[in-house]
């Protein structure tokens, strides 16, 4: 009653229709909109591989730290390396098809379980070592020698491992629909974008391949399947023709040499057993190599040394790799429809910046400097996939890099070629010349530097024009406008 009776009491005019919401937003509904779209996309885009044992959360965090990082400031690289691992598992699954057991059963090896081993899904576990990760290349030359058997995990299980997070994508799916529209919204009403909204329309455009390529990888797996071998790792090696002891990765890194095209460059190497590789001074007496071996012996895994005083540690007393590195596949041999796939995002990445070309700044410099780093972004990044590019196709045999840290493994050096070409005749030391002078090596690294700066310059300008933005970029979008009266 006493509710009726108010209600009754009301004025009409204290009650109103349908209303329509406010036609402006603020500086942060801009920065919120267009973070959440960022952070859900770098954290749903990324596919690395498994942890090894011991990497606690610290470790976890930091590598995707990093390669969020990396994901910022070149995301046209993401897609390249999403690319790589996608074309190596396709290569793989055909590859495997040549077996019997997968030829008769095509379920047995799919791309998850390419996907899967790649990462670092399957531990190899010898009589004479502990385990360690073997990707699909060393699962496929152990089966077919007869080592060990087919790991015998089917696709669900595989996909039972991953955490993908389907909300999460489905979320950044819905945000960066939503982005794309209404920036398409705005250009068709004649309001401006922020540029920190341009920033974000790039970088999702950049990404759309890295989904498609990752899009049958498990993610976040955290437990590896083990597999055992009867046969010692001396005897796989022995039976390769090679000595149990020379390796500096992993001990079926012959596997994957020819599949290889790019190493990391020698200062951030950290193969572990690398430094260690140290040659005895000659000893001239049998007592000595004796007391030598004996000193550097270890009571689990003895060493030796040889006839020439070389000191020749075990398999069991180099230290196995403990997980398949995140850039351990790298593009090589990719095809033209593939390289069209990451070549086109990439330069709808760059080109999208040149949208800001005639956007209002608050000083004419910081309008120059836009349109600077627009142009250099498409220009250097042409330059740098198209030399890449050229280079790889000509066979140059020189050095050349990509973005810095990755050499080709092609490249050979200088002081090799010296002693390789020692006594040889004009033509060896003329070749020489122009494979140490580094021409491209140093080309591509100042390519990479200005492409760097460039996108410096861009994230600066993105945080700095909060301070002084114009008013249109404030005015939200009249959808209504767009609905046809009739």
């Amino acid at each position: 009653m006493l509710g009726n009776n108010t209600n009754t009491s009301m004025r009409a005019s204290d009650f109103e229709g349908w209303v329509q919401g406010p036609d402006t937003r603020g500086t942060l509904d801009i920065i919120w909109s267009c973070v959440a779209v960022l952070v859900t996309a770098l954290w749903t885009v990324l596919h690395l591989n498994i942890p090894g044992e011991g990497d606690g959360l610290r470790h976890l965090f930091a590598r995707k730290f990093r390669w969020g990082c990396a994901s910022i400031l070149a995301p046209d690289f993401l897609t390249l390396v999403a690319a790589s691992q996608w074309d190596a598992a396709k290569k793989s699954v055909a590859e495997m098809r040549g077996l019997k057991e997968v030829e008769d059963d095509n379920s047995k090896w799919c791309m998850e379980h390419a996907f899967y081993a790649n990462s670092g899904g399957f531990l190899l576990k010898c009589s004479d070592t502990d385990a360690f990760p073997i990707d699909a290349h060393a699962v496929h030359y152990l089966v077919s020698r007869e080592y060990i058997r087919l790991p015998a995990i089917t696709r669900d299980e595989v996909w039972d491992k991953s955490k993908a997070d389907l909300f999460a994508k489905a979320a950044t799916v819905v945000q960066s629909a939503w982005l794309i529209i209404g920036s398409i919204g705005r250009a068709a009403s004649g309001l401006p974008l922020s540029p920190m909204e341009t920033f974000t329309l790039a970088f999702i455009v950049s990404t759309v391949m890295s989904y498609f390529f990752w899009w049958r990888k498990p993610q976040n797996v955290e437990t590896p399947a083990l597999i055992l071998c009867e046969h010692t790792m001396a005897k796989i090696r022995g039976d390769a023709g090679l000595a149990a002891h020379s390796w500096e990765r992993s001990p079926l890194e012959f596997i994957d040499l020819a599949h290889k095209k790019w190493k990391r460059r020698t200062i951030f190497d950290d193969a572990p057993n690398r430094a260690s590789r140290k040659r005895v001074p000659d000893l001239e007496d049998k007592a000595a190599c004796s007391s030598l071996a004996s000193t550097l012996s270890v009571a689990t895994s003895p060493s030796r040394v040889d006839s020439n005083g070389t000191l020749l540690p075990t398999v069991a007393e180099k230290q196995l790799p403990p997980r398949i590195y995140d850039d351990a596949i790298l593009p090589g041999g990719l095809s033209p429809l593939v390289l069209l796939s990451v070549a086109l995002p990439s330069m709808v990445h760059s080109a999208i910046h040149l949208l800001g070309w005639n956007f209002e700044y608050p000083t004419t410099a910081e309008k120059q400097l836009w349109r600077s780093a627009s142009v250099v972004l498409n220009v250097m990044a042409a330059i740098s996939v198209g030399g890449v590019r050229a280079l790889t196709l000509s066979g140059y045999q020189g050095r050349f890099n990509l973005i810095y840290i990755w050499v080709n493994n092609a490249a050979t050096r200088p002081q090799d070629d010296a002693d390789e070409n020692e006594g040889a005749g004009g033509k060896a030391r003329e070749d020489r010349w122009w494979k140490s002078l580094g021409f491209w090596d140093a080309f591509l690294t100042f390519t990479t530097l200005c492409l760097l700066v460039a996108r410096f310059a861009i994230i600066a300008e993105v945080l700095i024009s909060f301070r002084k933005l114009p008013k249109k970029v404030f005015v939200t979008v009249n959808w209504v406008d767009f609905i046809p009266h009739v």
